[in-house]
């Protein structure tokens, strides 16, 4: 750390008396420079390297007391100490005008050699320790900022970057700091300075055997080759150990930039441990809560005939806490139940209401009663005895033989009808589960043959920035289309309606009645008017290597892009000639494949668009840790209705003509090919991101 030094700067228009005083200066250890005028002292002053200004008082182009009082308003100097001495100006009054304005100390002529190697000396003493009080100060300031943003980091990479910036402001010098990753590997983030940028990489520095709890040490730079020491330089390293069965974490920073003892480089370290277990016990609760959920959905859904059922469950992203949706289709004595609910709240807590709401449900229904007095008896229970918890829960059953609805909904978004005639909201709700104002209402209509019903929870249609009608509204017009298989259904509303990153969980359950045997030139009517006919193309077949064009479009791909990449394929698409089914296809197949940039491979990646006259190209590559099956089998197979992973990779395949996957440790490529009936205008402008 830089503190005040020795160098004095003597200003006397008395060449016999600035003799003297350098003199007294120079044999009492300090270096002095000497001025003449106020004028030449201002100059020299402003250069820096000053740690003390010995001033007389009468000078020949200004008095002394001008010259303190503009050296004492120099905005980054100001707080260096002036000395005033003087041989005439020795009353009283001369000298209180000259510690009023601004002097530290005056001394009067002649003067003591003694006395004035001690005045400096006492001086420069409490110089010193106001320039590290105000240092610490500024310092444990910063800390309080850094602490901030390391605890409001959501993993550890952004908590690493934060770290490595705020530490390097604070101390101002290069920094390299080592803590764990979630998989238990270490990382390191350095840079090399204050504003340079920030390195985040597996650590390569293997350290162990350090002592639980917090302590530094001095080691040459060249035990941290990664941030940009220099040669001479000592490094001082903190290491904070909290437990034996955790390995420490590292910060080093230049040793000349922290203070004795290192209080500060001590807390940092000890605040980024904080923010790391923080992190850590948000984590455990996270897969403690998605574990209990998943334990508690349905594990298969029941084989109905007459009816196909298409499933979602997506928990809210890694950074969001766990909610307490949940949703549950039963099949008992000729009816189909089919329920979507959420709790109130976001944690472990609301998950274990979730639980309870849900199997008190399935009992309540197998003790035959319907809808709506199946939501009285759950509003009962809730508030006697988890009284102060609130739900929305929409319950549904299906006479398997009539299609007779019946449809209970307490305070949850309005479920969807698709009919030939078009899509409907049934709004029709009471109040929320957990408080008694008015029985449950029930309506009934009839579900055709061929018509589907959706229901869901808010995460799929709500977000921060909207009202929740706009997203009922995009749900509602991307539910028309309804897929021959309901499987890609759900999956294309998920796409189109549902965000890259939920911060809430998404629950969706969709329920078509089939059509009977005896209507089946009816249903072939019927699903051509909904444009639902299944379209095919000969899918599953191989795409031989091919590399991108030096000019084929690149775009980066984030969380932030995901609307604007689906509507660039969606125009790339069209400029292809493609038909408008085909358009979706692609786009859907693309953002499948964008999503698992996103949620799995690391969380950026390249998309690239090209075409050659014949085919038009899609290539997707990430940076993840690849897959351990083989690219041959991925997709091959229909996952279960109950599985949360592998439709994409199936659906894609059956979406697209030409499909080819290449994985390994260093990521992902996934390239699709679509048939374009004539060739790709393509303009320069376009092949710039």
């Amino acid at each position: 750390m830089t503190l005040p030094g020795r160098t004095v700067l003597v200003v006397d228009d008395t060449p016999s008396k600035r003799y003297l005083i350098a003199s007294y200066l120079r044999r009492g250890g300090f270096i002095v420079i000497e001025a003449q005028t106020g004028a030449q002292a201002l100059d020299r002053f402003a250069e820096g390297g000053i740690d003390l200004v010995v001033l007389d008082v009468r000078l020949p182009d200004m008095s002394g007391f001008e010259v303190c009082e503009q050296l004492k308003a120099h905005p980054t100097l100001g707080t260096i100490p002036v000395v005033h001495v003087s041989a005439a100006a020795t009353e009283s009054i001369d000298r209180t005008q000259g510690l009023e304005r601004g002097a530290d100390a005056y001394l009067v002529e002649p003067i003591d050699p003694d006395e004035l190697i001690a005045t400096v000396t006492s001086i420069l003493r409490y110089y010193q320790a106001r320039v590290e009080a105000e240092l610490l100060a500024a310092r444990l300031a910063g800390l309080v900022r850094v602490t901030g943003a390391m605890s409001s980091a959501t993993d550890r990479r952004s908590l690493l970057d934060e770290a490595v910036r705020g530490g390097s402001e604070i101390f101002g010098s290069p920094i390299v700091v080592i803590a764990d990753d979630t998989d238990g590997t270490r990382l390191l983030g350095c840079s090399d300075g204050p504003g340079t940028t920030v390195l985040i990489a597996p650590a390569t520095v293997d350290r162990d055997g350090e002592l639980v709890g917090a302590r530094f040490r001095d080691e040459p730079a060249a035990n941290w080759p990664q941030a940009a020491f220099r040669d001479d330089d000592l490094v001082r390293v903190v290491s904070v150990r909290t437990r034996l069965d955790r390995p420490a974490i590292y910060v080093a920073v230049r040793t000349a930039t922290t203070m004795d003892g290192a209080p500060v480089l001590l807390l940092f370290g000890q605040a980024l441990q904080s923010a790391l277990d923080t992190l850590s016990q948000f984590d455990a609760e996270h897969d403690l809560a998605l574990t209990l959920q998943r334990s508690l959905l349905p594990r298969r859904l029941a084989a109905v005939a007459g009816f196909d059922f298409a499933v979602r469950y997506v928990p809210a992203s890694d950074h969001a806490e766990i909610g307490g949706d949940f949703y549950e289709v039963v099949h008992l004595d000729g009816q189909v139940f089919v329920a979507v609910g959420d709790v109130g709240g976001h944690s472990l807590h609301a998950a274990t209401v979730m639980a309870e709401v849900r199997h008190s449900m399935r009992a309540y229904l197998a003790e035959g009663h319907g809808p709506a007095e199946t939501l009285d008896r759950l509003n009962g229970l809730m508030t006697k005895l988890i009284p102060g918890e609130i739900a929305t829960l929409c319950l549904l059953s299906v006479d398997c033989e009539t299609g007779l609805v019946r449809l209970a909904n307490a305070g949850h978004p309005p479920p969807i009808w698709c009919a030939p005639s078009g899509v409907r909201l049934l709004p029709d709700h009471g109040p929320l589960l957990g408080i008694v104002l008015q029985p449950a209402r029930q309506i009934e209509f009839t579900l055709g043959e061929g018509e589907t019903l959706v229901l869901y929870t808010d995460g799929l249609i709500e977000r921060r920035s909207h009202v929740i009608d706009d997203g009922i509204g995009r749900l509602a017009q991307a539910s028309r289309h309804v897929e021959a298989d309901l499987e890609l259904y759900a999956s294309r509303l998920l796409a189109e309606v549902g965000p890259a990153e939920p911060d809430d969980d998404i629950a969706l359950v969709a329920i078509r009645r089939r059509f009977s045997a005896t209507s089946a030139d009816q249903s072939t009517a019927t699903v051509g008017a909904l444009g639902t006919a299944e379209h095919i193309h000969s899918r599953g077949e191989s795409l031989l290597e091919v590399t991108p064009p030096v000019d084929a479009s690149s775009y980066t791909v984030h969380p932030s892009r995901l609307a604007a990449l689906r509507a660039e394929v969606a125009a790339r698409g069209r400029q292809a000639g493609l038909a408008q089914v085909a358009v979706e296809d692609l786009v859907l197949a693309v953002n499948e494949l964008l999503t698992n940039v996103v949620r799995h491979g690391g969380g950026e990646g390249r998309l690239r668009l090209w075409a050659d006259g014949k085919w038009l190209y899609c290539e997707v590559s990430d940076h993840g840790s690849g897959m351990s099956a083989s690219p041959a089998s991925i997709g091959t197979v229909r996952p279960e209705a109950s599985s949360s992973t592998g439709r994409g990779l199936w659906m894609i395949r059956r979406l697209v003509n030409r499909f080819r996957m290449q994985t390994g440790p260093g990521g992902t490529t996934v390239t699709l090919a679509m048939p374009t009936p004539s060739p790709w205008p393509v303009t320069a402008a376009q092949l710039t991101e």
